[in-house]
């Protein structure tokens, strides 16, 4: 139940998801988190937590949202904002370390603001030990599935791949290991199914990870499941039958229009680049 004294954590995430630099996937993980930290209103210290990495990512959003109004806006402009969010962020991932002993919701909603932070900070091995760590814990939802997924793919591509010849080329050094690594993510992925509008995505990233694994009549199956899926959820959103109109709960719970939202965030083929994450920000 999200109780009035969690409003000021909507309110910074209802903000925050205004501004045009935050990804709306990562809108429907904040709000993930702060549903967990409303089912656990006696445990402060999760709470504090999520306020701190939400106060992180208003401040450098904010920041980026001011820089885009300048008629010019110089390198050492955002090399500034770049290094005061890595400090933010480390000091959000300080305090959530700290919070991570026993099997609570605290520890869990704590694992979840770490993966978050890891993520920003480019720590792609300790994201996908802290989304792990956020499973056993107890947290069963398609997002935290998803974001293994992809990050566990993430993982294989900086781990056993390097620059080929050619720009935008990829050469896998390890070919069963990085296949091994393939299929550890296609098995989150697959975790997630759950009949939502969610499961087109999923499929399309199984498809693609499977592509890359070398599994092409694998993927084209996964591929042609996501097209099918894609053209039912048109169709349902043509009938007018939206997540507005069924019903999806109290304002914390993470719509199926947000998940449709993310989706179409990551829907596309990306540069390997794009795959891990690295943007702007990177070079600062």
């Amino acid at each position: 139940m999200f109780d009035a004294s969690n409003q000021a954590l909507l309110q910074r995430l209802e903000e925050l998801a205004t501004l045009e630099t935050v990804s709306p996937f990562s809108v429907a993980f904040y709000r993930l988190i702060l549903r967990i930290v409303a089912d656990a209103p006696r445990e402060e210290a999760s709470r504090l937590a999520c306020a701190a990495l939400l106060d992180v990512e208003l401040r450098y959003h904010r920041e980026l949202k001011r820089l885009a109004e300048l008629p010019e806006v110089g390198f050492a402009d955002l090399r500034s904002a770049g290094e005061k969010h890595r400090i933010g962020l480390e000091s959000v991932e300080d305090f959530a370390a700290r919070l991570t002993d026993g099997n609570g919701r605290t520890a869990a909603a704590s694992q979840l603001v770490l993966a978050e932070c890891y993520y920003h900070l480019r720590r792609t091995e300790k994201v996908v030990a802290a989304l792990e760590r956020a499973e056993q814990l107890g947290v069963d939802d398609p997002l935290v599935h998803f974001a293994l997924g992809y990050n566990r793919y993430a993982l294989a591509l900086e781990t056993f791949t390097e620059a080929g010849e050619k720009e935008g080329e990829l050469t896998v050094r390890d070919p069963l290991s990085f296949q091994v690594q393939c299929l550890r993510a296609v098995g989150a992925f697959e975790n997630g199914l759950t009949g939502d509008e969610l499961d087109a995505q999923l499929y399309w990233w199984i498809g693609t990870v499977l592509e890359a694994a070398g599994l092409t009549d694998a993927a084209q199956d996964a591929y042609d499941r996501s097209s099918a899926l894609f053209a039912e959820n048109e169709q349902r959103e043509g009938e007018g039958e939206s997540a507005a109109t069924r019903g999806v709960g109290s304002a914390p719970a993470i719509t199926e229009e947000e998940v449709r939202l993310a989706g179409e965030l990551l829907k596309g083929r990306f540069a390997p680049s794009e795959i891990m994450g690295i943007d702007a920000e990177e070079g600062s």
